[in-house]
């Protein structure tokens, strides 16, 4: 059965969590994501890794900073 692959909208365009075969199959993380930009007549992508635990824990610092402050 084929899977399909439902895009999630950001900002700056859309995002697909990567298959594992086809990660596998690029050498890649399998937790890449790809970004879709679609321009005029065409589409252009990044694959990008997941970020690592001290990044996620870094942005989520930043965060709940931001939040604080809004609050005050």
């Amino acid at each position: 059965m084929i899977e399909v692959l439902t895009p999630k909208k950001t900002d700056l365009g859309w995002v697909i969590d990567l298959p594992p075969e086809m990660a596998a199959t690029m050498k890649i993380s399998p937790d890449s994501i790809v970004v879709l930009y679609p321009k005029e007549g065409s589409l252009e992508t990044e694959i990008l890794p997941l970020p690592s635990a001290e990044l996620q824990a870094d942005f989520e610092g930043c965060l709940i900073s931001i939040k604080t402050r809004l609050r005050n």
